[in-house]
């Protein structure tokens, strides 16, 4: 006998939840249901139908169903979205990242083999001393110059070569008096070599002398570069009053002096060579600019 059987006045289980529900007002009912039919779980549906045994409305298909089903189609779209926005956020970050890295281990590169370059030369400048000085890996070297050690050494020397630009312009635009311009190129160089300690020589210098003969890649670069300084010094040389003759020809002696007193003070370790260049400047102009700077 069940332990209930003398609750006659509250009677079993299923006749008190019989009586619970009956009790319950003809309203609309909002509640979770599954649909038996579809398998679809209808959360938060407005149930609308009569009541049945159980005091639940019954479902109807063309309102909840289809309520539900909207619903759920625009969450999935709108997660959708916000998903592809922060994956493309993300990979674009990764992409701006990897180019910024490879960016400047491209410019270590350049910038190890450039002091390499100016201190040992080509033959003494390997390819494992390049990727050591310049903490970057073998494998990035090649992947920036896939067409080995000389295609470095020419952008090297490109690379550092525009920093010998900019020293010249600074120089020549520090003085309008032609003579007094060139005198300060001869100047700024032995500042720089005296600072390096006598080891930073000309960019193009040891490689031009080593390979010029062996490698017309190198060669050719070499002259790019010297004919880019060349060209400066023939603008300021026009500016002050030269011809294109005259300016032409004191700008490739001027540039001829400079390259071998730098030569000559790496040699001694002095800066004297240079100071007598910038002193000897003045004899390579025209001689009515000579007269006209007394």
């Amino acid at each position: 006998m069940y332990p209930w059987s003398s609750l006659s006045s509250v009677g079993r289980p299923s006749e008190r939840r019989s009586t619970s529900h009956s009790a319950i007002p003809r309203r609309d009912l909002i509640r979770d249901e599954f649909h038996s039919e579809t398998g679809v779980l209808l959360t938060g549906a407005k149930i609308d139908g009569p009541l049945d045994c159980t005091g639940v409305r019954s479902i109807s298909r063309n309102s909840s169903l289809k309520y539900v089903s909207e619903q759920g189609q625009h969450r999935f779209v709108a997660l959708y979205r916000t998903l592809y926005i922060v994956i493309l956020i993300l990979v674009m970050k990764q992409a701006k990242k990897r180019h910024l890295n490879n960016r400047g281990s491209r410019e270590r590169l350049l910038a190890g083999a450039d002091r390499l370059l100016r201190r040992y030369g080509y033959g003494g400048t390997p390819l494992s001393a390049v990727a050591a000085e310049s903490h970057a890996p073998m494998g990035s070297l090649y992947f920036h110059f896939p067409n080995g050690k000389e295609q470095l050494a020419a952008e090297a020397m490109r690379y550092g070569s525009q920093r010998v630009l900019l020293e010249l312009k600074r120089a020549l635009e520090s003085n309008s008096v032609p003579s007094k311009g060139l005198a300060q190129c001869a100047k700024a160089w032995a500042d720089d070599l005296e600072e390096s300690n006598w080891k930073n020589g000309c960019p193009v210098a040891a490689t031009a002398l080593e390979m010029s003969t062996t490698s017309e890649l190198l060669r050719l670069a070499v002259v790019e570069i010297t004919q880019s300084w060349t060209n400066l010094i023939v603008s300021y040389l026009e500016h002050c009053g030269c011809t294109r003759q005259e300016a032409a020809v004191t700008a490739e002696l001027a540039l001829a002096l400079l390259e071998g007193a730098e030569l000559l003070a790496r040699i001694q370790r002095s800066r004297a060579p240079l100071d007598r260049a910038a002193a000897a400047m003045r004899s390579l102009l025209p001689a009515r600019l000579q007269k006209g700077e007394r």
